[in-house]
C-alpha cells in the first residue's frame, strides 16, 4: 500500500462510509449537515470527461488512452499563445467539496514546445480560481518544480518548494504518481510521489478548509490518469 494511501486508512475511520466508483454515482439524499466518507475512482472508462467533471472549455479536454492506461488529456496551447496571460484551464470534481482527504492521479507532461514549458496542477480547497490550494508541478527551464501554493484573492503565496535533488524528472514524457494527504486536524499537507516512503513536500495551513478538488494548467499538454479521493466530504452546492 502506497504511503499516502496507507494514511488515509486513519483518516476514513472518522465517519460513515460510502464508496462511489468511476463515473461517481449519487449518494442519495443527505442532511444538509451531514459530513460523509467518500471513496470515489475515476479511470476515465468512458468516451467523454463525465459530468462530474465542471471544465472551463470543455473542447480542450479529451478522454486518450496509453496501452491499458486511459486519462484526461488537456490539449498543448497553440503556438505563439503568451501563457503569461493565460487563465487557469481546470477540471473540477463537482459533486463534492473535501475537508480532510487523500488525492491521488497519475500524472504524465507532453514534451516541452520550444522554450515553454508544460505545467499542472492538482487544485484542493478549490473555491474559485482566485481562492484555492495549489501543488504545482512543472518543468521549469530545465528544472522540475514541485510547490504547494495558496491563492487568495488571487494573491499567491507559496507555502513550500521541494529540493531540487527530490524533484521528479517532468522531461521524460512519463507518468508519475502523485499523492496529497490533508488532515485539518493537525493542519498539515504532504505530497507524495512514485514509491517515495516520506513525503517530498510538505507545509502546514488552514486556509480554504472545505473545498473541490481538481486538475488545472496553464500551458496544457498535461495528462490525468486514474484518479482516487478518499475523505471527508459534503455534497457541492
Amino acid at each position: 500500500m502506497r504511503p499516502v494511501h496507507k494514511a488515509c486508512s486513519i483518516l476514513v475511520g472518522l465517519v460513515a462510509v460510502a464508496t462511489i466508483l468511476s463515473g461517481c454515482q449519487s449518494l442519495g439524499p443527505t442532511r444538509p449537515n451531514e459530513h460523509l466518507i467518500v471513496d470515489l475512482v475515476d479511470e476515465f472508462s468512458l468516451d467523454q470527461p463525465s459530468d462530474s467533471w465542471l471544465l472551463t472549455t470543455p473542447d480542450s479536454w479529451q478522454i486518450r488512452s496509453d496501452g491499458q492506461r486511459r486519462f484526461l488529456h488537456l490539449a498543448p496551447l497553440p503556438a505563439g499563445h503568451d501563457e503569461r496571460q493565460r487563465d487557469l484551464e481546470s477540471a473540477i470534481h463537482r459533486k463534492y467539496r473535501f475537508r480532510s482527504f487523500s488525492f491521488s492521479a497519475w500524472l504524465r507532461l507532453d514534451r516541452a514546445v520550444g522554450n515553454r514549458p508544460c505545467n499542472a496542477s492538482m487544485l484542493f480547497g478549490w473555491q474559485d480560481d482566485g481562492n484555492c490550494l495549489r501543488l504545482d508541478l512543472s518543468d521549469l527551464a530545465g528544472t522540475p518544480d514541485v510547490a504547494i501554493v495558496q491563492v487568495a484573492n488571487g494573491h499567491v503565496t507559496r507555502l513550500a518548494t521541494a529540493t531540487l535533488s527530490s524533484r521528479p524528472d517532468f522531461t521524460r514524457q512519463q507518468w508519475h504518481q502523485i499523492g496529497i494527504l490533508r488532515n485539518l486536524e493537525t493542519t498539515a499537507v504532504d505530497v507524495y510521489i512514485d514509491e517515495a516512503d516520506k513525503p517530498l513536500v510538505q507545509a502546514k495551513t488552514t486556509a480554504h478548509e472545505w473545498g473541490s478538488l481538481g486538475f488545472a494548467s496553464t500551458t496544457g499538454g498535461a495528462a490525468f490518469g486514474r484518479v482516487m479521493i478518499s475523505g471527508e466530504a459534503s455534497p457541492a452546492q
